[in-house]
């Protein structure tokens, strides 16, 4: 239930969000993101030189990207779909760690928390980072 919540509370501030110019046309370090997806997922593939930040998120949203069809709306969806899991990875985690009701609160607030719903929306790494970063501290625990 708790993921279906996430899930619910993030595709929601996603539909509202569409009216909103940036969001269908990305600029700045969104455009960066999804003009290096381009090129990965394009013949050439992507340039020969290193990569002005770490590759992951790029490939990432390229395979997403691909996935969708090229669509900025979907690869949102996909990200929000991801982003979902955090407040579960959080009740686990929190779960080793603590006792009572403190796992359960932090991950309710983890649902609702503005900044993971608005970095689940959007087309940058963090979302993906906190993510894999609450499921390596999980997992080494």
């Amino acid at each position: 239930m708790l993921v279906v919540i996430a899930f619910s509370v993030r595709l929601v501030y996603l539909n509202q969000i569409q009216s909103i110019p940036t969001v269908p046309n990305p600029i700045m370090d969104e455009r960066y993101h999804v003009e290096l997806a381009e090129k990965i997922n394009s013949e050439e593939g992507p340039d020969r030189e290193p990569f002005f930040r770490a590759p992951l998120y790029q490939y990432f949203l390229a395979f997403i990207y691909d996935a969708t069809g090229n669509s900025i709306y979907w690869s949102r969806f996909i990200q929000i779909v991801f982003g979902s899991l955090l407040p579960l990875l959080i009740l686990l985690l929190g779960r080793e760690l603590f006792t009572g009701k403190v796992p359960y609160v932090a991950a309710w607030i983890a649902v609702f928390y503005p900044t993971f719903i608005y970095y689940d929306s959007s087309l940058l790494i963090t979302s993906l980072m906190v993510l894999l970063t609450t499921l390596l501290a999980w997992r080494l625990y």
